[in-house]
């Protein structure tokens, strides 16, 4: 049995009153006692001296129930779809809940646990603007109509948004695999995550303005009321009645934090800025913002300039016609996932501040000014390496960051995951000076460096890797984490291959320590594959390798070797690249060393591909059977595809083979498995 911090263990008086003020700043007033459970929920177990264990991970599954007739159909119509929590930790099973994506329904109790249906908006103690604002767009994106003839409309586009952002507004840690770009070939492409994601972001920060407002008022007042009583008693009236509550009401309210900024977005590319931002006017300003309203905004011709991509704008029909026709045209030939990543403005190198006020919005504010600062991590990271070589302690904005959202974080990984590791080792440190803020009000909890136990931490990605999980299991939030697993075919890629051909995986049974395994991997690819393709002496062979380190280090084993190759590589220029395709394309080159991130940016094609070398299986699990659909069967008498992998790759070759298979592989004392 799960315990919340309530049943296990002893707290400190100062934790209890900490944890206690984080949760009134997080969710503001409590809407209603069947709320009180889901507050407390799915948190972290308590151990004796008020430490705190963490929650391992949850899974979510999303089914339908049919709860029969009677009550309970009256209720839920006979239809729930539901989201079952399930916390794999040392505490073994954690609490279920049930939410519906139907506005209004309730569920059933359960043995296994607490059912918590989400229903309105306006229950979970969500702004009204943006609760108006909300419905307009989700109506616009072809959500269902409510259960009252569309008079109402609806709150959510499915039961996956529902889910989403009810473990958003309960803070918890999220770690979601199912993040796609949006479709660029869409005029208004939908995006529920991003919305639900948003309407978190910008709800956090109006009900932390509001609390801050609050606290302005209380002291305001409180101060006119002790000046009227010093006055009275200065004329010899007395002290006048409530002049005790008034001065206790005037006490500092610890309201916040260090610094403004609350919510830091990571996002790879301008285009998904443009996107957020875009996204985020039309939650707050109008549902209907569009491009010709930036011009009245702070800031907004300027982002117009800087990040627009012209393809990404519900406006494309206002540009030149030849402008429309060769906007998709470096892309013809690119697949379809490629085109929705990088087709629009790629750059990736920006950051941005942005302030919410109460009737607009201020783009390009200054950091120390600003609520949502939205970046990619080799902006901040740059910006962050100029304050220290100017002995500058100017990244100190990121001092009280309670959202931090990492959005694509596939696509980070590809570009430079340390950026990423980088911020967050820098984020919710005490500052070494002050920044315009009233220390009296500053929260008890960061004053005491606990501000990362009240991080939350969203990171979105359409897939799994040992340093995303290992980042996630890093934070603290004392609220604990829920995992969105992706959705991945139970037959893998390898049921996308066009040509039929012979797989062969090699698996290495003792693959030693983490520590050893690039080394012992290396030996163990040297002599069951790599000295077999040498001495063959057969051309139209493709070696290729997930991590550019492992990139790196093939390389220097193929020139020991003294082997007949080119390396390709996320660096290799495009003319060079172009010259050594041609060069294994005619067999003057017989190897080609080829890196994930190389694939990922360019998408190369190649001709007179016979054999594909897997010295490990890409983290995009389509790579794999986007690679050998390159071979020309028509020319290619035989083709094969040889993979190396230990237990070390279960994530990449459950995405490639399925989870059952993989499973298979991993257990069986068998080294070697073909499939054709």
């Amino acid at each position: 049995m799960v315990r919340t911090r309530r049943e296990g263990g002893r707290k400190g008086a100062e934790e209890t009153a900490a944890e206690g003020e984080g949760r009134k700043r997080r969710r503001g007033k409590p809407n209603a006692d069947k709320h009180k459970d889901a507050t407390n929920a799915l948190r972290t177990n308590g151990k004796g001296g008020g430490e705190a264990e963490r929650l391992d991970t949850f899974e979510l599954h999303m089914q339908e129930r049919d709860f029969g007739k009677g009550a309970d159909e009256e209720k839920s119509g006979g239809r729930l779809v539901s989201v079952k929590l399930t916390c794999v930790g040392a505490s073994g099973k954690a609490q279920v809940r049930v939410l519906s994506d139907k506005p209004g329904t309730v569920g059933a109790s359960s043995s296994e646990g607490s059912r918590v249906v989400y229903s309105e908006l306006g229950e979970h103690s969500i702004k009204e603007r943006l609760i108006r604002h909300w419905g307009t767009l989700q109506s616009k994106g072809g959500a269902d109509q409510g259960d009252n003839g569309g008079e109402r409309p609806p709150s959510f586009c499915s039961a996956d948004q529902a889910a989403l952002f009810t473990a958003l507004h309960q803070y918890k840690d999220v770690l979601h695999l199912r993040r796609e770009a949006p479709d660029v070939s869409q005029k208004s492409p939908k995006d529920e995550v991003l919305d639900a994601v948003l309407l978190h972001c910008i709800n956090h920060v109006m009900k932390t303005s509001d609390l801050v407002k609050k606290g302005n008022s209380v002291r305001d007042k409180a101060a006119k009321r002790a000046k009227t009583s010093a006055g009275q008693e200065k004329d010899g009236k007395g002290t006048p009645a409530g002049a005790k509550e008034d001065a206790e009401e005037g006490e500092p309210q610890r309201d916040q934090g260090f610094t403004r900024p609350k919510v830091l977005i990571l996002l790879p590319f301008r285009k998904f800025a443009f996107n957020f931002i875009h996204r985020m006017m039309k939650l707050v300003m109008l549902p209907n913002f569009s491009r010709k309203h930036f011009r009245s905004i702070s800031g907004g011709v300027q982002f117009l300039d800087e990040y627009s991509g012209g393809d990404q704008d519900d406006d494309e029909s206002s540009l030149p016609e030849k402008v429309r026709k060769g906007l998709n045209k470096p892309m013809q030939n690119k697949p379809k996932d490629f085109r929705n990543l990088f087709q629009g403005n790629s750059d990736d190198h920006f950051r941005m501040g942005v302030k919410l006020t109460k009737s607009s919005v201020k783009l390009y504010s200054d950091f120390y000014k600003s609520d949502i600062i939205v970046a990619s991590p080799l902006g901040l990271v740059t910006l962050m390496n100029d304050a220290e070589r100017s002995s500058e302690q100017s990244f100190e904005f990121l001092s009280s960051i309670e959202v931090l959202v990492v959005d694509y974080a596939d696509v980070l990984m590809m570009q430079n995951w340390e950026h990423v590791l980088s911020i967050v080792s820098n984020m919710n440190k005490i500052p070494s000076s002050n920044h315009n803020t009233d220390i009296m009000r500053i929260r008890e909890w960061c004053l005491a460096g606990n501000a990362k136990r009240y991080l939350q931490t969203v990171a979105l990605s359409s897939y799994a890797t040992a340093e995303l999980n290992s980042f996630m299991n890093a934070c603290s939030n004392f609220e604990g984490m829920v995992k969105f697993p992706s959705k991945t075919d139970p037959q893998g890629v390898v049921s996308t291959i066009i040509n039929p051909m012979k797989q062969l995986f090699i698996k290495n049974s003792d693959p030693g320590n983490i520590e050893d395994e690039s080394e012992t991997k290396m030996d163990h690819f040297e002599r069951e594959v790599l000295n077999k393709v040498l001495e063959s002496f057969s051309p139209g062979v493709m070696i290729f390798v997930r991590s550019y380190f492992d990139f790196v280090r093939m390389r220097r084993k193929l020139d020991e070797q003294n082997a007949n190759f080119v390396a390709l590589s996320e660096y290799t220029e495009r003319a060079e690249a172009d010259r050594y395709r041609t060069f294994f394309a005619n067999g003057s080159k017989r190897i080609l060393l080829y890196s994930e991130r190389a694939h990922f940016y360019f998408r190369y094609r190649f001709k007179g591909i016979r054999d594909i070398v897997f010295y490990s299986l890409p983290d995009h699990s389509h790579f794999y059977s986007e690679l050998l659909n390159m071979i020309d069967s028509s020319s290619v008498q035989q083709p094969t595809a040889t993979v190396a992998f230990s237990k070390y790759d279960s994530l990449q070759l459950s995405r490639t083979v399925g989870l059952s298979q993989a499973k298979s592989m991993l257990s069986s004392d068998t080294e070697t498995f073909l499939m054709a």
